[in-house]
């Protein structure tokens, strides 16, 4: 279903979750209309973006290895990873600025799950990051991106990441607490 314009009548949830794509949509403030809209009265709106997205970080430090010069690849919509612009977003979007609120997560991914990031970063995402180079470049890729975790691994133990965690109800009423996202 297109997210900007959501097929469910008006009040029809008590939760809405958007998870690290917000800042993928062609009109993030018309997807957030949407999920004003359709949430019930006190209903909660969690939604998640990057405020550190390390995987880019890293996919910089390779290209860097393999081509010194490189055009490093873009992040999409950089602004959301600033403070309080997704949460400024949200009180546009219709939701009153004293219901929303705004925290950081931090987390170190370790273990097997490291492959995975690994992986997403050999594969197509990093097309562009990779895009013009020659033959031999995009062999010397697979170990760049090695070392760029290697040494992320070395320093912190895994990969850091940190997300904000916008958090708002729909309507009057006190603020959202930690509290309210447990019971969730």
């Amino acid at each position: 279903m297109d997210s900007h314009d959501l097929a469910f009548p008006t009040n029809s949830f008590s939760v809405s979750i958007t998870n690290f794509s917000i800042s993928t949509f062609n009109d993030p403030l018309r997807c957030l209309r949407e999920i004003h809209r359709t949430l019930q009265p006190d209903g909660l709106a969690i939604v998640t973006t990057w405020k550190r997205f390390k995987i880019v970080e890293l996919i910089h430090k390779a290209q860097r290895a393999v081509r010194t010069e490189a055009r490093l690849m873009k992040v999409p919509r950089p602004e959301f990873m600033e403070s309080g612009y997704l949460q400024d977003l949200m009180v546009e979007a219709g939701f009153a600025s004293q219901r929303v609120q705004q925290s950081v997560v931090c987390t170190t991914v370790q273990g097997e799950s490291i492959g995975g990031i690994r992986d997403f970063m050999l594969g197509d995402f990093t097309a562009s990051a990779r895009e013009g180079w020659t033959a031999e470049e995009q062999a010397d890729w697979e170990g760049a991106v090695d070392d760029a975790i290697e040494g992320e691994k070395i320093e912190h133990g895994g990969i850091k990441m940190d997300a904000w965690v916008i958090t708002a109800r729909k309507h009057e009423g006190g603020p959202v607490t930690p509290q309210h996202i447990q019971r969730v």
